[in-house]
């Protein structure tokens, strides 16, 4: 691990503040501790960040070399950054400091080297352990501080599940006591272990069909604690303390699930591979169930999923090249869509949009329905290989790029 810096010709004086402004930052709270930050929506609660970049892109800080081969994101908690990638036959997850030195490096389970070759899941940090599941369903806890491995299972092999196309890129929910994960199958479509010893709480049945490439959310409505998760058929929703099924959405089959459902004021926002739903949530007569407020097949949002902000959702509709776009979130009315860029993820901080496209452009978008405003952009540096896929990470002021092998971190909080 090689963590190389952009800030040497700074005075030492002015360094020293640098670093120490960002460690106190952190300190203070500045987390994003699982796969799309605190609450799994892609939210930043960050202020006082630049509302403009300088030509060529806001500060390098530093790179960290050595991440491996993947497309997953960091999860940032208690001063140190997460990360997972495949290193030759391995797949290891990593923990750097704030400075992008290597504090450990552990292997969960095998390389994935099959089609699309590389790691997918965010690990999940939580309680002092961080959560990780491979490619091939081993689900491991490791010490946050050391990566020594404290319990593994591998959620595939002893659920009687099957793996899907592309293999498993599920980043796991730990939710209260427990961690949350899909098998998929007619005998566990989820499972919940104990979170610090890996015993299996519950796991829910009666569904048979596989998982699909997304993550879970879990929400409390009507009283009930919810986990909702998308299956190769369905939108499933079960009880979080027993795993008994709430209610189930049908759907056309697709294994092309990605992106995260959104919930928001009783609704749930889905995302399949051909089309979108917002589904308005209802109990009648004793039994949840839910109604598809609307349904649209031009914003499908693809990979990393869409942001939801003062009443309107932003994403990324196609396949391969595509429109960002700007929906209503209560009537799916479309506000804006930007025609002809490649695919890519997004993240939403203090006003703005943070945008990535598969080919290496990072762009900064104000976060209005009236109009699609582009304010700056830059390419990320060399280093990394293949697609940009990792959506973008806004923490302690810093904006954290994961490209292929390399993690390119730059300072974007505003200067006072």
């Amino acid at each position: 691990m090689v963590a190389e810096y952009r800030f040497a010709h700074e005075p030492a004086i002015v360094r020293v503040a640098i670093v120490i402004a960002f460690l106190c930052a952190t300190a203070c709270g500045a987390e994003w501790p699982q796969f799309r930050g605190p609450n799994r929506d892609g939210v930043s609660s960050e202020t006082g960040l630049l509302k403009v970049w300088p030509e060529g892109g806001p500060k390098l800080l530093w790179t960290a070399k050595g991440c491996g081969r993947g497309y997953v994101a960091p999860a940032i908690a208690e001063g140190t950054v997460y990360t997972a990638g495949d290193i030759g036959n391995d797949c290891f997850v990593l923990a750097l400091d704030l400075n992008g030195e290597l504090k450990w490096k552990t292997s969960n389970g095998n390389a994935w080297t099959g089609d699309i070759p590389g790691a997918r899941g965010t690990p999940t940090v939580n309680g002092g352990m961080v959560y990780h599941l491979n490619a091939h369903g081993d689900l491991a806890c490791l010490d946050a501080k050391t990566g020594s491995k404290l319990w593994g299972r591998n959620v595939l092999k002893e659920f009687g599940a099957s793996n899907i196309a592309w293999a498993l890129a599920e980043s796991v929910l730990v939710d209260a006591n427990n961690v949350i994960c899909r098998p998929g199958g007619r005998d566990a479509c989820l499972v919940a272990l104990d979170r610090k010893t890996g015993k299996t709480v519950w796991a829910s049945k009666g569904a048979d069909e596989q998982a699909t490439h997304s993550s879970s959310i879990s929400f409390t409505f009507a009283e009930i604690r919810h986990v909702v998760s998308l299956t190769t058929k369905a939108v499933v929703a079960v009880n979080a303390e027993n795993g008994e099924t709430l209610w189930r959405h049908p759907l056309p089959w697709s294994n092309q699930t990605i992106p995260t459902p959104i919930y928001s004021d009783g609704c749930v926002f889905i995302t399949i591979g051909n089309f979108c739903a917002n589904l308005k949530l209802a109990a009648e007569g004793g039994k949840l169930a839910p109604k598809e407020l609307w349904r649209k097949d031009d914003f499908m949002t693809y990979m990393s999923g869409a942001v939801l902000v003062d009443g309107h959702l932003y994403g990324f509709h196609g396949v391969h090249t595509g429109n960002w776009c700007c929906v209503n979130f209560e009537t799916g009315r479309t506000r804006w869509a930007v025609k002809g860029v490649p695919k890519g993820g997004l993240t939403y901080a203090d006003g703005m949009l943070y945008c990535t496209d598969e080919r290496g452009t990072i762009s900064l978008v104000k976060a209005t329905p009236e109009a699609y405003h582009l304010v700056s952009q830059f390419k990320v540096p060399g280093g990394g290989s293949g697609p940009l896929w990792a959506p973008p990470v806004v923490c302690g002021g810093r904006l954290y790029i994961r490209h292929g092998d390399c993690l390119h971190v730059f300072e974007v909080a505003a200067r006072r």
